[in-house]
């Protein structure tokens, strides 16, 4: 059974940045191996902080220490604070006595060149970005003083909220799959159930704030397709919402 569905959208106000990360490997101030992308793809969402260090530097970075410090109570082990030199030419030890001076200390720091600020735009004293999600987006990238506490924890709320699709899907929902992903236009859900029921499938943003309604209604057991066409959806990361007998599964899909 095929079916083709216009969207309805639902007026939402958010702003989230997007854009991919660039990966790199190197070691800390303390000489712990990282690779980025492995650690985004492990579920955590990582708040990069370059800083000359200076005095300028500091309120934006406690922020993201404050930050930090927030998240680590609701959503333990999830949330990091790295902290960069910004052209590696401070040595660790002055990095950390520059923090410690702040009382920053659930940070990891770095001093390595590998960590470049260039790959995310203007350099700026300090520059903040979050990164997060299987698909190691860059959720926010702001610079000086333009940085935000508020627009900060949005984006690490959404970095939380991208699903990684490990979930276990509802008893009667069997091979899901959403194709092509990444997508420009169409997109085709593909889905098996094991028994008719009613369904529910709806697309929300990262932020769990639906942007349209895909299907509602009985669907009979077999495979199922459903195209959806997102050319009016702006770019970025979607969550694919299946409801079935008061269950609820989720698969990502991002928007070019």
């Amino acid at each position: 059974m095929k079916s083709v569905f216009a969207p309805l959208f639902f007026l939402v106000s958010f702003s989230i940045y997007s854009q991919t990360a660039t990966n790199f490997s190197c070691k800390d101030c303390d000489n712990v191996n990282h690779d980025f992308f492995a650690e985004l793809d492990a579920g955590k969402v990582i708040i990069i902080d370059w800083v000359m260090p200076c005095s300028s530097c500091t309120p934006a970075t406690v922020k993201a220490h404050n930050i930090v410090n927030n998240f680590a109570q609701s959503n333990p082990g999830k949330v990091f604070l790295y902290i960069v030199d910004d052209y590696a030419n401070t040595n660790c030890s002055n990095l950390k006595a520059w923090a410690d001076a702040y009382g920053i200390s659930n940070a990891t720091f770095f001093s390595n060149a590998a960590i470049k600020m260039s790959d995310y735009g203007t350099a700026g004293m300090p520059k903040i970005i979050v990164a997060g999600c299987y698909n190691h987006q860059v959720f926010y990238n702001e610079k000086n003083t333009a940085i935000d506490s508020a627009a900060i924890v949005n984006a690490v709320n959404a970095a939380l909220g991208c699903a990684t699709g490990l979930e276990e899907a509802p008893t009667l929902l069997q091979n899901v799959n959403v194709y092509p992903n990444p997508t420009t236009d169409v997109f085709t859900l593909s889905f098996t159930l094991s028994a008719s029921a009613n369904i529910t499938v709806y697309v929300s943003n990262v932020l769990g704030q639906k942007m349209a309604e895909v299907f509602t209604g009985k669907k009979t057991e077999g495979n199922i397709t459903i195209e959806f066409d997102s050319s009016v959806l702006p770019r970025g990361m979607y969550l694919i919402r299946y409801m079935i007998n008061d269950e609820v599964f989720t698969k990502s899909v991002f928007k070019q």
